[in-house]
C-alpha cells in the first residue's frame, strides 16, 4: 500500500520545468526569446570606476529562460502568477513581509520564467512547481490584479502552475500557449 503514493509523487516530481521553453522550431517567424538584459559590470575608467546599470526591475532573472530555487527569484515568480496579498491595516515591516513572503512560498519548490518578444507584444511564461499537487489552484488566489487588456491563461501541469501573459493575442502568444497547453499530456502518463 505505501508503494502507490510514492510512485504517484515521484511521477509528479519528474516534469522538468526547462521543458516549458518552447522550441524554436515551433514559433512564428518574428517570435524569439528575448535576449536578457546585460549584467552590471564595472569599468575602470583612470582614478574612476563605473559601473553599468543591472537588469531593469521588471526582468529581475538573470537568464531568459531561467529555472531555479533562489528564493529571491521564486518569491518573484510566485508573485507574477499570484499577487502577494497584504492584510488590511499598517504596512507590515520588512522582517514581518519577508516571513510572511516565506511562509507563502514554503511549498514552491522551484520557479521558472521566459520572456518571447516579436514586433509587437512580449510574452512573459512564469510558472513554480509545488511540493503538493493539492495546492496548485487553476484560478488565481486574487483576483482584478493585472491590467484589464492583458491576454492570459493559465495552465496546470502535476504540481506546476504556469501563468502566460502578454498585452494582446498574437501569432507569438498563440504559439507560446498552444506549446504549454500541448503539454497537458503529460498529465495523462
Amino acid at each position: 500500500m505505501l508503494v502507490a503514493p510514492v510512485a504517484i509523487g515521484s511521477a509528479q516530481t519528474d516534469f522538468a520545468l526547462a521543458a516549458l521553453t518552447v522550441p524554436e522550431t515551433k514559433l512564428p517567424h518574428n517570435c524569439r526569446l528575448q535576449p536578457p538584459p546585460p549584467q552590471p559590470h564595472r569599468v575602470t575608467q583612470g582614478n574612476t570606476i563605473v559601473v553599468t546599470a543591472g537588469p531593469p526591475v521588471y526582468f529581475p532573472f538573470p537568464g531568459n529562460p531561467w529555472v531555479g530555487t533562489d528564493r529571491r527569484l521564486v518569491v518573484e515568480a510566485r508573485k507574477r502568477i499570484d499577487p502577494f496579498g497584504v492584510p488590511d491595516g499598517p504596512p507590515p515591516m520588512l522582517t514581518e513581509r519577508t516571513k510572511m513572503e516565506g511562509a507563502w512560498v514554503a511549498n514552491v519548490r522551484e520557479g521558472y520564467h521566459a520572456a518571447y518578444v516579436s514586433s509587437d507584444v512580449t510574452v512573459d511564461v512564469t510558472a513554480v512547481r509545488f511540493d503538493d499537487a493539492s495546492l496548485v489552484t487553476t484560478t488565481r488566489t486574487v483576483q482584478g490584479t493585472h491590467e484589464p487588456r492583458d491576454v492570459s491563461d493559465r495552465v496546470t501541469l502535476r504540481a506546476v502552475v504556469v501563468v502566460l501573459r502578454a498585452n494582446s493575442k498574437t501569432d507569438c502568444f498563440s504559439a507560446v500557449d498552444a506549446y504549454v497547453r500541448g503539454l497537458k499530456s503529460l498529465d495523462s502518463r
